[in-house]
């Protein structure tokens, strides 16, 4: 099954730096919700952002997905996207390596 990265970065770009007004912080809090449902349907292999709390900051998901009008509808069904509080941009990506470790065992 092909692999999708979408690439998340804020609108307001000081909302790292000041915090999410009200609204959002509710799509915040649905996307993590969205992203979870997505993980149980293995549709998310991976999802984090940056810790950047400048212009900098961006969050990334790795997809699997049938199509690319698949993955793009995926990513614009996302909260945070379908709400205006994240822009979203969508590559194809090819997988060249995977560590049969994940992220939580180095904790």
């Amino acid at each position: 099954m092909p692999h999708y990265l979408f690439r998340l970065e804020p609108v307001r770009a000081d909302m790292r730096a000041t915090g999410p007004t009200p609204p959002e912080a509710e799509a915040i809090t649905a996307h993590f919700g969205y992203l979870q449902r997505l993980v149980g349907m293995g549709a998310v292999l991976m999802s984090g952002r940056t810790s950047a709390l400048d212009e900098r900051a961006f969050g990334l998901t790795l997809l699997r997905a049938d199509t690319e009008a698949q993955a793009l509808a995926l990513m614009q069904a996302d909260p945070v996207v379908a709400r205006g509080v994240m822009r979203g941009e969508l590559h194809p990506f090819r997988v060249e390596l995977w560590s049969a470790q994940s992220p939580e065992e180095e904790l």
